[in-house]
């Protein structure tokens, strides 16, 4: 025999491991079989939406959420504002919030999560001070996700405020708020506190040997990435997929051909190569930086798609060696699969027309382009 809960607990099940299709398929055999959803059932049933981004199915769920008269509980209440903001209706997000007849902590920091998560660190900043206004404690993950807003909008001041309410509060030892400090930093620029951060934290995990090799590799501190890269290794850690293209972007922009393509046999050994797309075109990317040409367009046949990001690396590898009929050709065929160019493949071939003073041709490119697309200049 089945009751609710067993119901509900199958339901969280697939919605925790990302299949948010069977949790919504179990949540409508449930019904099927007579059982009426109780809060946590549409908590389980919100959350599958917003794994796989479902808002049509999420606005289904808020109206039966509605008629049964849950709109005002709490938890629900959250869970909804995450699904809107997880489905990119900011908007909707804010109605419900809006219509909330308490509104704690859990339903704040989903609000900031979700201006976070859209881009809008400012306003997600804003919300963090109006909630502690109000009174309210910022939990551990108020905290994680007004620090994602701080790296949005590369405001370290805001990020350093936080660090200091941080250590008030006595959550600095936490490793995944230890991890979202590290990366703040990282990712605002100030690489030597986020090494502070990191020396000082009692466990670490991969989460935060790959946000320090970013910071390195986006600052330019690629020497510092490959040596942090190995002292990774030798602490036990195993490098994912992330850790992986931090290290490509590294080789690539100082060169370090060898190091790239020892990586990249890594990579396919450790079954990182099998359809990614962005593990693809970092590939790409590193090769046509180091000028080996042959090996990025090896990579880039093998792409089972292929997108104007990896066209752009393709092009600008091409560009940068002067091979001005390749560009060409290789911009031809990107046409023919039906792909939209944007800004950067028009940088891309404006740029080898100045170098190679084709006059003529940059003219000819930037008419097609500003008439079929409307790309114009910025």
């Amino acid at each position: 025999e089945k009751d609710i809960a067993s119901w509900s607990a199958m339901i969280a099940g697939f919605a925790a491991h990302g299949l948010g299709i069977e949790a919504l398929e179990l949540f409508t055999a449930m019904k099927v079989c007579g059982f009426v959803p109780n809060a946590v059932t549409f908590l389980c049933a919100l959350r599958a939406c917003s794994c796989i981004e479902a808002l049509e199915e999420g606005m289904f769920l808020h109206d039966q959420v509605n008629r049964l008269g849950l709109q005002s509980d709490e938890v629900v209440g959250s869970a909804l504002i995450d699904m809107y903001a997880k489905c990119g209706s900011l908007q909707g997000s804010v109605n419900v919030f809006k219509r909330l007849p308490h509104r704690d902590v859990v339903s704040w920091s989903a609000m900031i999560s979700g201006y976070a998560d859209q881009g809008q660190g400012e306003v997600a900043l804003a919300l963090y001070l109006e909630m502690q206004s109000e009174g309210l404690k910022p939990s551990k993950v108020t905290f994680l996700s007004s620090l994602k807003a701080c790296i949005v909008m590369e405001g370290l001041s805001q990020g350093k405020l936080m660090h200091t309410q941080l250590i008030m509060y006595n959550h600095e030892h936490d490793m995944a708020v230890g991890n979202a400090l590290v990366d703040m930093y990282a990712k605002c620029g100030e690489v030597l506190e986020a090494e502070k951060v990191f020396t000082g934290l009692s466990e670490r995990d991969t989460i935060c040997w790959n946000a320090l090799i970013a910071g390195y590799a986006q600052h330019g501190e690629y020497e510092d990435a490959l040596h942090c890269f190995k002292k990774m290794q030798l602490a036990g850690f195993f490098p994912d997929k992330i850790t992986f293209l931090g290290m490509l972007q590294a080789c690539g922009n100082m060169g370090a051909a060898d190091k790239g393509h020892e990586i990249h046999a890594r990579m396919m050994r450790d079954g990182f190569m099998r359809e990614d797309t962005v593990v693809g075109t970092t590939l790409v990317d590193m090769y046509a930086n180091c000028g080996m040409l042959l090996e990025a367009q090896e990579v880039f046949n093998k792409l089972l798609v292929h997108d104007v990001v990896s066209w752009s690396a393709l092009l600008d590898g091409y560009a940068q060696l002067g091979e001005v009929e390749i560009v060409f050709k290789s911009f031809d065929k990107m046409m023919q699969e039906g792909k939209r160019p944007d800004s950067t493949i028009l940088t891309i071939l404006l740029n080898t027309c100045s170098h190679s003073g084709l006059l003529d041709k940059g003219e000819i490119c930037f008419e097609i382009i500003s008439t079929r697309y409307d790309l114009y200049p910025t």
